[in-house]
């Protein structure tokens, strides 16, 4: 059985958690799975959904409902790290690289975001 990644960038924006951009990732690549939530393979636990997590991801975490599991998040920078250490396993060569690169001057010049700020929301399916 074939298994994703789903998840969203969030940021903090007064206080509050906001999904700015959608992550969907089915390169199957278990090195990662493993890295981020020891799905299909070792690695670190999954730490759960954040509660002060965003109405945007609430709600896809909710559409999934049992579909959907070993919810864990990671601050952006930690999580570009993982998928660039895992990315010569990937069966698919994605532009995580863009990916990551947010465009961090408009973020920054409209919202006062900074990396600091930014946090990555995932979840597998089945």
């Amino acid at each position: 059985m074939a298994a994703d990644i789903h998840g969203w960038v969030e940021a903090k924006i007064d206080d509050k958690w906001v999904a700015i951009t959608e992550l969907y990732d089915n390169s199957r690549n278990y090195d990662r799975f493993a890295a981020l939530a020891s799905v299909r393979g070792d690695g670190p636990e999954p730490k759960g959904i954040p509660d002060d997590v965003s109405d945007t991801v609430k709600y896809w975490i909710d559409y999934w409902n049992l579909d959907g599991h070993s919810h864990t998040w990671f601050p952006i920078k930690e999580a570009a790290k993982i998928f660039k250490a895992t990315a010569e396993s990937d069966s698919h060569k994605y532009p995580y690289d863009e990916f990551f690169n947010l465009n961090m001057e408009y973020l920054k010049y409209e919202f006062g975001i900074s990396k600091k700020m930014l946090r990555l929301v995932i979840w597998f399916d089945n």
